[in-house]
């Protein structure tokens, strides 16, 4: 653990380098410079943010490693404090630090967010080679206890390293997948009882207990629980009975000394929000502006391969399941549409999603535009038009939709996107259920931030083709 405090204090150093250096540069200006007309705002900004940093708790163990949540709380951090500032400078009619407020933001944020970048690549690389790894002993039924590390671990791995089970069910089937759970464990120390909890952390040396379902254990053993730790400097952790909520939906709220998660509504109406359509269409233009060079390359490398079609526009289920015509290049032989079903028997893609690896019907040329995502460029059009959004769910085929069921019709609340999460976890590697399920995720847990990190990764997943086909 001495490890993890370490890494903690390093990264709340790293948060606080660019306000320190903002200090020290705003000190030797007005000391030895002449600039003194700088030192006082400097310093006032410097106090600001410092205090609001704090206040705001950026480096709150609760967000480290969380993504979107943690990179909003320092932009949302560092946004308050340099609103401030501006209040201050209005109130004082100190002209000269809006000046300088309109150069220090921009750099002070976005060194902030490169610096907490950087160390959360490096405390994953510490967390990849085991050495800030918690060894936790995980209480539950099988199941759950499957489930609970499954997430766990996709966000962020081996963040735990599995030392025990503890299991609260013991019928057959539980057995069985008790059974899995020590194939896939080996290493792992299984027990039936957790009421001798406090002997498994002292033989195992465990740092963390983590509660995988909830219900099963009553009021009472909890407390048992939670007395048996006592005295052994190992975290308690509880998984409640939901599951993708990001931090900022969730509440907690004691009432009668239990403790009461309050959970937000879905954010799918946020996405509706001006600044995100404000955002979409202006990025969308510049896109398209800059991009120009290289659509006409590709139109004429189209026309002149096989004389075809330079755009394909497909038909594709917008918001609220209103259709519209999705424009990209062509990447296929001109009847590609009639092949479908003579194909539809070969099919690599999984539920209702028709996709081939090595599909017959790609040209040569459709073949690199495809490898990149260069084929999706003019779907730039569609988002200016308002069609789509920069980021959002797939957007599906009519058919696709007809077979929708459940909560699936709920991706369908927001405009499909260019790119997403399905984008930049897989693509096409992703099961039909992993791609519906991520969608769902984007459209209840929408946040400006979120769009921001989707459309940064998105460039790393098409550079590497990773599942493109």
């Amino acid at each position: 653990m001495s490890e993890a405090v370490a890494m903690a204090l390093l990264i709340l150093a790293a948060d606080y380098l660019p306000v320190a250096a903002h200090g020290a540069r705003t000190f030797t200006l007005g000391t030895y410079s002449g600039v003194a007309s700088m030192f006082v705002p400097g310093l006032i900004l410097f106090v600001l943010w410092t205090v609001v940093m704090r206040v705001m708790r950026t480096t709150d163990s609760a967000i480290l490693g969380q993504g979107a949540l943690e990179y909003s709380r320092i932009a949302r951090a560092t946004t308050f404090a340099f609103g401030l500032f501006a209040i201050i400078c209005e109130l004082t009619q100190y002209t000269c630090g809006f000046r300088y407020l309109i150069f220090t933001y921009p750099v002070g944020l976005v060194t902030l967010l490169l610096i907490r970048y950087g160390w959360r690549r490096f405390y994953c690389w510490q967390l990849d080679t085991k050495k800030l790894s918690q060894r936790a002993i995980f209480i539950g039924d099988p199941h759950s206890i499957s489930e609970v590390y499954g997430a766990l671990h996709q966000q962020l791995d081996n963040q735990f390293d599995i030392v025990g089970f503890c299991s609260t069910q013991t019928d057959n089937h539980s057995e069985e997948q008790l059974a899995e759970l020590k194939r896939r464990f080996p290493e792992a120390e299984i027990h039936d009882n957790w009421h001798q909890i406090d002997i498994m952390v002292s033989l195992l040396q465990a740092d963390a207990v983590i509660v995988t379902v909830s219900n099963q254990i009553g009021m009472n053993d909890m407390r048992e629980l939670i007395w048996r730790l006592d005295g052994l400097h190992v975290e308690l952790l509880v998984a409640p009975s939901v599951a993708n909520v990001t931090g900022r939906r969730v509440q907690m709220l004691p009432i009668a000394g239990i403790p009461l998660l309050k959970l937000e509504q879905p954010q799918h109406a946020r996405t509706h929000c001006i600044s995100k359509v404000v955002f979409d269409r202006v990025v969308a233009s510049l896109l398209i502006l800059l991009a120009s060079p290289l659509l006409l390359v590709c139109a004429l490398a189209i026309k002149l391969d096989d004389g075809g079609p330079v755009f394909y526009t497909a038909e594709r289920m917008g918001k609220n399941n209103k259709p519209f015509g999705m424009i990209k290049f062509r990447s296929m032989v001109k009847d590609a549409d009639q092949m479908v079903a003579q194909l539809k028997d070969q099919s690599d893609g999984n539920g209702v999603l028709f996709k081939m690896k090595d599909d017959p019907r790609v040209t040569r040329i459709g073949s690199f535009l495809r490898r990149y995502s260069i084929d999706e460029l003019p779907q730039l059009f569609n988002v200016v038009k308002g069609n789509m959004s920069l980021v959002g769910p797939r957007p599906p085929l009519r058919h696709e939709v007809e077979q929708y069921t459940g909560l699936v019709g709920n991706r369908m609340l927001v405009l499909p996107g260019m790119t997403g999460l399905w984008q930049v976890s897989g693509r096409s590697n992703l099961s039909w259920e992993e791609s519906v399920s991520l969608d769902l995720n984007y459209v209840e847990n929408w946040s400006f931030m979120a769009d921001l990190m989707i459309l940064w990764k998105t460039g790393r997943a098409v550079l590497t083709s990773d599942g493109a086909y």
